[in-house]
């Protein structure tokens, strides 16, 4: 309802029930298929400390706040004209 309210028809929002999924399997994901497929909420890599995934297992109303603004970023123009370099250093 959040993503429809601030975002309009620039986003279409999609559940996804697993249903082989049990509660302690952990999983609720939050996905953007939009110029790239980013990953942007996951209580499960959140809970079994995921190498390199650093987001909360909650999704309270500070991550809600969080998803609704990195959204309205990766659906925007400035980030379909930029480039994203990742560099691994390790």
């Amino acid at each position: 309802a959040r993503m429809k309210e601030e975002l309009g028809k620039k986003v279409w929002v999609e559940t996804r029930v697993l249903a082989h999924a049990r509660e302690e399997d952990n999983v609720f994901e939050v996905w953007l298929e939009s110029y790239d497929i980013e990953l942007l909420h996951s209580k499960k890599r959140a809970l079994a400390n995921n190498k390199g995934w650093t987001g909360p297992a909650v999704c309270d109303d500070a991550q809600v706040e969080y998803l609704v603004e990195e959204v309205r970023f990766l659906v925007s123009d400035e980030k379909r004209y930029s480039y994203t370099f990742n560099v691994d250093l390790a």
